[in-house]
């Protein structure tokens, strides 16, 4: 019970969160309308969507949390969250009506050609034309049934493209959002090391002995170390922060105390035995310039505006459209 609701907590903003991905990106399968009468469940102005495809994706939705955050929706726990995933999955399907329907009212259409180029780069992709088919038959889907997700894709693409491209970003909005975000600019201080590791406290006080006497550190890296990589980089581990979560603390702390060219004098003690640290170069600490970083914010603060203008713009759909359920 513990377990089950420790994740239930992980995910419960996870639907909110995911609206461009499950309009644009499947969870795990194609999104099928109906027109027609029949066992619908939601009509979006003239178009319904069937009680077959919202189950459909309802299950898709299931799996995907199961095998990426190992919730089991069918735990009588879940009951409240595989309910928030139902109601979120058509929410997100009747999105996607909306916006298809949007696309073609503004003329936009999609090309056989452009849907033929997808598939083929999906099929490259997957490993070739046979695995292609063997993992839509995985998801209990047609070649067709892919084929329409990827002209619906096209179009809700096609219309992004057209409702924010005269989106802008001014110099003033780049220096406000550089300022806002100083700190995930920041650089911590690094420092390149590397390491003997050996069994015995003698062994490493001989080695530090013969490094003292002009000993080549790479050759008795490789001669005495037993770091199972030390083959590959001959002691030497590359940067680290003062954090490094994958560098033990004494070897830290050791690395930080010493400058450029130095080694440890005395043998530096962790789990796995007696190190040798030696410190071949250091790197202090900064804050990148806003020249630096100015075409890297300007993309994300770009994509941001365009999101913010598409989400109103799709919330204005929502609000115009005639919309009638039957659950």
């Amino acid at each position: 019970m513990i377990r089950l609701n420790q994740r239930l907590s992980k995910v419960a903003g996870f639907w909110k969160q995911a609206l461009l991905f499950l309009l644009i990106v499947a969870v795990g399968g194609g999104w099928y309308f109906w027109s027609e009468s029949g066992d619908w469940v939601v009509r979006v102005n003239r178009e319904k969507i069937s009680r077959q495809a919202w189950l459909k994706e309802v299950s898709f939705a299931e799996n995907f949390l199961l095998r990426v955050y190992d919730i089991d929706l069918q735990e009588s726990q879940a009951r409240k969250l595989r309910q928030q995933v139902e109601e979120e999955v058509l929410r997100r399907l009747v999105d996607r009506v909306l916006l298809c329907q949007a696309a073609r009212f503004y003329g936009i259409d999609v090309s056989e050609a452009e849907v033929e180029a997808l598939l083929l780069s999906d099929q490259r992709q997957s490993g070739g034309e046979k695995r292609f088919r063997e993992i839509l038959r995985g998801q209990g889907l047609t070649l067709e049934d892919y084929r329409k997700k990827v002209e619906e894709n096209l179009l809700i693409s096609k219309l992004w493209d057209y409702l924010t491209k005269e989106v802008t970003v001014s110099e003033e909005e780049l220096k406000s959002a550089y300022k806002a975000r100083r700190d995930e600019f920041s650089q911590p201080e690094e420092v390149k090391i590397g390491h003997i590791l050996v069994k015995s406290e003698d062994l490493a006080r001989s080695l530090i002995t013969a490094l003292e006497e002009g000993a080549d550190f790479q050759e008795l890296a490789v001669k005495h170390s037993r770091d199972p990589s030390v083959s590959q980089n001959k002691g030497v581990i590359g940067y680290i922060r003062r954090d490094d979560p994958l560098i033990p603390e004494s070897l830290r702390e050791a690395a930080f105390s010493l400058p450029p060219g130095a080694f440890t004098r005395e043998p530096v003690k962790s789990e796995f035995g007696y190190h040798i640290v030696i410190v071949f170069d250091r790197k202090e600490g900064k804050v990148a310039t806003y020249e630096e970083v100015r075409q890297q914010l300007y993309e994300e603060v770009l994509a941001e505006k365009k999101n913010e203008v598409f989400l109103e713009y799709l919330e204005s759909l929502r609000r115009h459209a005639r919309i009638t359920t039957r659950i």
